[in-house]
């Protein structure tokens, strides 16, 4: 899905899952109470995170709010890696 290029709809998840899946498996999956149970639960748990949308980057439980700048999120590790370096 990351790599998908266009919308993201139940077709295309569709779609690229007739490519990659055991399709009787993720036929049964995509219909089961337990499967719907588990991301629902995922979903609330990334929500009170703070986790709203894709991509997201969490450095050492730090949400970063800019996560598009890649300048910024290499200083940040570099400012991680740095707080925790031993001599």
């Amino acid at each position: 899905l990351y790599t998908y290029k266009g919308y993201i709809d139940s077709s295309a998840v569709y779609n690229i899952a007739k490519k990659i899946l055991n399709m009787e498996t993720f036929r049964k999956d995509i219909k089961s109470i337990e499967r719907k149970n588990k991301i629902e639960k995922t979903i609330n748990q990334l929500t009170l995170a703070g986790v709203y949308a894709t991509p997201t980057v969490i450095i050492n439980g730090r949400l970063i709010i800019n996560s598009d700048s890649p300048k910024e999120i290499c200083h940040l590790i570099d400012d991680e890696l740095n707080k925790h370096h031993i001599n």
